[in-house]
């Protein structure tokens, strides 16, 4: 079942990452850390524990994570964030299981064809009804992307063009050119190249997002077209083809909780401005059985390790006296429904707990380092802002390399662990997991939002970046 937001478009603030890459060696600097391995190993023996059943959202065993979180929050005496002081902020969610027996029918000027579900193509509705009927006329948007700062428009021509029609689009973003190597980010996967963003643009324009079938019903070459998506001077093509599709939904709706507290920070004049922490506590909860017959995803690297490193990192900024404490505020988000596509992100984005524009940075952590030490650190996001120096200079301090991310194309995790364990039963607690990885990189992660948190200079985007135009500072 799969989970759909009742929020809109999320809003940006600066965001990063951290991501170590093991190499299984010591680092040079071999600071000492205040985090400690044996509350992180607790923390993510109970988060992951079978009792718990996965995480899942809107599953008893995330409500049991969500409460577990907030009474560690709570017992660190830091402040909720929520509604009267409460360390929860209630998530609306609506569960969408769309019939199997779905049939999609495109019809052409000569012929029909009809697709199958799940063999041929995927669909879903953010309606959040139980029945939704589409039969609308198919209009090929290129990559579907107006961007601009890159002085790039797919929807050319008038609103009517797309209103009410199936927009069929290329996924990711055009490929960058001899002349132009760092068009929408070369090869780094920015925000247009996202489904998120295509389906947002899309629906921003009264259309009904399809996925782009069969182009020889339309008597057009797929290669031609996808040649033509590259230009800058591309044109909206309409393929003469029309799409009907009834679909049938099992709807659900549930609450989930984001869960959020705050350290007040000790500078008067600073205080009301914010520094993030966050990681995801959600994960897949029960589901088909693996090989061995497990059906619980226990998710302890994704995410119960992120989020037993922000525990810790609350843990040692509250214990510090008052006058040593960061003069900004730190927030401390834990969200829910990631797995179902960042919706509690989303959520906090459109409800924001403490306001957006005077929040600072944000210092996410998901899927911490379980393989050691390393030399090697991969701060996914800090490229994009005036955050890049900051984090060089706390790597230059403990002797590590800043590297830049070795597939910028895709979401980046563990490589050799994901093959065999990424999203699957066996994410499960380890003893010899090596916790000097995990604990090298929460303190990074700490002096970076530390240095946020202190710092007179606010983080900018930079000004060529497709976020830019949504900093509200």
């Amino acid at each position: 079942m799969s989970v759909s937001r009742t929020a809109g478009v999320c809003l940006i603030i600066f965001a990063i990452a951290i991501l170590a890459v093991s190499q299984r060696i010591s680092p040079r600097a071999n600071l000492p850390s205040a985090i400690s391995e044996s509350a992180l190993r607790s923390h993510i023996k109970f988060l992951s524990d079978d009792r718990l059943e996965g995480r899942g959202t809107g599953a008893k065993g995330g409500e049991i994570a969500a409460l577990y979180i907030a009474e560690q929050f709570e017992a660190l005496g830091l402040r909720g964030a929520g509604a009267k002081g409460s360390f929860w902020q209630p998530v609306s969610l609506v569960g969408v299981k769309a019939d199997p027996k779905t049939e999609l029918r495109i019809n052409g000027r000569d012929k029909a064809e009809a697709f199958k579900f799940a063999d041929d193509f995927v669909a879903f509705t953010g309606a959040q009804t139980d029945h939704v009927s589409v039969n609308a006329d198919l209009v090929f948007v290129g990559y579907g992307i107006d961007a601009p700062e890159q002085k790039w428009n797919d929807y050319k021509g008038p609103g009517e063009d797309y209103r009410g029609k199936i927009l069929v689009m290329l996924v990711n973003d055009p490929p960058a050119t001899a002349a132009e190597p760092d068009l929408f980010g070369g090869r780094r996967l920015t925000y247009y190249g996202r489904w998120t963003y295509k389906y947002e643009e899309a629906a921003r324009r009264g259309a009904v997002d399809a996925a782009r079938r069969m182009m020889q019903l339309a008597g057009l070459s797929l290669d031609e077209l996808r040649k033509r998506a590259t230009s800058r001077d591309f044109k909206p093509v309409k393929l003469n083809l029309t799409a009907s599709l009834d679909l049938n939904s099992e709807v659900k709706r549930v609450e989930a909780p984001n869960v959020a507290a705050i350290l007040p920070g000790r500078d008067p004049k600073l205080k009301d401005e914010y520094v993030v922490f966050s990681a995801h506590w959600d994960h897949l909860g029960i589901g088909a059985p693996d090989k061995t017959g497990d059906t619980i995803y226990n998710g302890a690297l994704d995410n119960a390790t992120g989020v037993a490193s922000i525990l810790e990192i609350a843990r040692v900024l509250s214990n510090l006296p008052i006058a040593e404490r960061p003069r900004r505020s730190i927030l401390f988000l834990i969200p829910t429904a990631e797995e179902q596509g960042l919706i509690g992100a989303e959520w906090y984005s459109q409800h924001p707990l403490v306001p957006i524009n005077k929040t600072a940075a944000n210092i996410n952590l998901d899927s911490m380092n379980i393989l050691g030490p390393t030399h090697d650190f991969v701060p996914l996001g800090a490229e994009r802002s005036s955050l890049k120096a900051v984090v060089e200079a706390i790597a230059r301090e403990r002797g590590l390399r800043i590297s830049p991310d070795p597939r910028p194309e895709h979401e980046k995790k563990f490589k050799e662990y994901n093959e065999a364990h990424y999203h699957q039963p066996s994410d499960e607690f380890r003893d010899d997991w090596d916790f000097r990885g995990m604990i090298q990189e929460a303190d990074f992660a700490l002096a970076i939002g530390r240095r946020v948190a202190d710092m007179n200079a606010w983080p900018r985007f930079n000004p060529d970046d497709e976020f830019a135009k949504n900093s509200k500072r």
